[in-house]
C-alpha cells in the first residue's frame, strides 16, 4: 500500500513540474518602441500595463520599453494627449522574445469653458464693480435755465393690472389727448435743446466771421426752422448757415449799394 502512495506521489510530483516548466516556457520578452503617427517621433513615458497581471513599465525618454507577458495576456498603452493603444499575441507564436513599433494617435480632447476671476468668486468681483469709484464724465452740452438733466427716476407699473384701466388708457379719447400732448412738450424741450446747442450766437459767429453786432441780425435773416435743427446733424447745420451767409452777404451788399446811390 505504501509502494502505491509512493507511485502517485512520484506522479503527481512530475505532473506539476512539467506544466510549471510549461508555464514558464510561454513567457515572452517583449521588446519595443513607441512613435507618434503624426511625425514618427518617439513617445517618452508611456505607461504600459498588463492588464491580466496588473503589473506595468514605462517607456523611457527615447520611448523604448522591455516587459515580460503570456499570448493570453493584454498590455494597454496610455498617454497623456494620445488615444489609448490595447495590444495581444496571437496564440500560436512560438518564440521567446518580439520587437514591435507601437504607433499612438494624439488625441483631441473637448474642454469644458472656465470662468477665471481676479478675485476668490464671482459674487466678489460684482461687489467691487459696484463699489467701484467711476470719475464722473464732464459733457460739452449746453444747458439751460429752467430744464433738468440729471438722472431720471423709473416709474414703476402698478403691482396690480387693472384691465378696465388698460383700456380705458388705450381708447379713451382724454388719455390720448394727454400722451399727444406729452408727445408734442418732449419734442418742443428736445427742440430748445438742440437749437442752443446746434445754432446759437457762439456757432454763428465761429462758422460765418461776422462781427458780434451783426449776429443778432443774420440769425433774424436765416431762420432755421426748429424741426430742421433737430433732425439734422451739426454739419448740416453748418451747411445751411454758410448758405445763409451767402444770400445775406448779397443782400447787405446791394443794400449798401443802394444806400450809396
Amino acid at each position: 500500500m505504501r509502494i502505491v502512495y509512493l507511485c502517485l506521489l512520484l506522479i503527481l510530483t512530475g505532473f506539476f513540474r512539467g506544466n510549471a516548466q510549461e508555464i514558464a516556457n510561454t513567457h515572452i520578452t517583449l521588446n519595443g518602441e513607441i512613435r507618434d503617427a503624426s511625425d514618427n517621433s518617439p513617445v517618452p513615458f508611456v505607461h504600459i500595463i498588463n492588464t491580466s497581471t496588473s503589473q506595468g513599465t514605462a517607456s523611457n525618454s527615447e520611448g523604448r520599453f522591455k516587459i515580460m507577458m503570456s499570448p493570453s495576456d493584454t498590455l494597454l498603452f496610455s498617454a497623456i494627449g494620445f488615444e489609448k493603444y490595447i495590444f495581444t499575441l496571437s496564440e500560436n507564436i512560438d518564440t521567446q522574445s518580439i520587437l514591435v513599433t507601437i504607433v499612438l494617435d494624439a488625441s483631441s480632447m473637448k474642454l469644458e469653458p472656465v470662468k477665471i476671476f481676479a478675485y476668490k468668486d464671482e459674487q466678489s468681483l460684482k461687489r467691487a464693480i459696484i463699489e467701484m469709484d467711476v470719475p464722473e464724465e464732464k459733457s460739452n452740452r449746453m444747458q439751460l435755465d429752467g430744464f433738468y438733466y440729471g438722472p431720471r427716476k423709473e416709474s414703476k407699473a402698478s403691482p396690480i393690472w387693472n384691465p378696465v384701466s388698460f383700456v380705458y388708457g388705450k381708447v379713451s379719447k382724454k388719455a390720448l389727448e394727454k400722451r399727444k400732448y406729452a408727445k408734442v412738450i418732449a419734442e418742443h424741450d428736445k427742440w430748445i435743446v438742440d437749437k442752443a446747442t446746434k445754432y446759437n450766437p457762439q456757432i454763428v459767429q465761429r462758422v460765418t466771421g461776422l462781427p458780434e453786432d451783426k449776429i443778432e441780425d443774420f440769425m433774424n435773416f436765416c431762420k432755421l426752422e426748429n424741426s430742421f435743427i433737430s433732425l439734422s446733424s451739426e454739419y448740416e447745420v453748418v451747411v445751411a448757415i454758410q448758405k445763409c451767409l451767402v444770400e445775406y452777404t448779397s443782400e447787405d451788399t446791394v443794400s449798401d449799394t443802394l444806400r450809396d446811390n
